[in-house]
């Protein structure tokens, strides 16, 4: 995920702080419900939004499920690669 914030920059985004968006804020925009067209209150779905889905809800789930896979490495070790 750290290869979207060139591209955000690159495409004229007029966030100046997108120069510095970290990977877990990408990962939090990317799960939430509200881009399947949900209202959220706390950590509960409300129900339908008054605005359309950016994203199908099959997508979405595919996402989500990919991002909050547990065997998924997130991290490298601090073991070094060459000698």
């Amino acid at each position: 995920m750290t290869g979207v914030d060139p591209r955000l920059v690159r495409q004229g985004a007029e966030d100046p702080l997108l120069e510095v968006v970290l990977p877990s804020t990408i990962r939090k925009l990317a799960m939430r419900p509200s881009n399947i067209g949900k209202v959220v209150r706390g950590r509960k779905i409300h129900g339908d939004a008054a605005w359309p889905p950016i994203v199908d809800a099959d997508k979405h789930a595919r996402v989500v499920a990919m991002l909050t896979d547990p065997l998924r490495v997130t991290t490298r070790g601090g073991a070094r690669k060459h000698c």
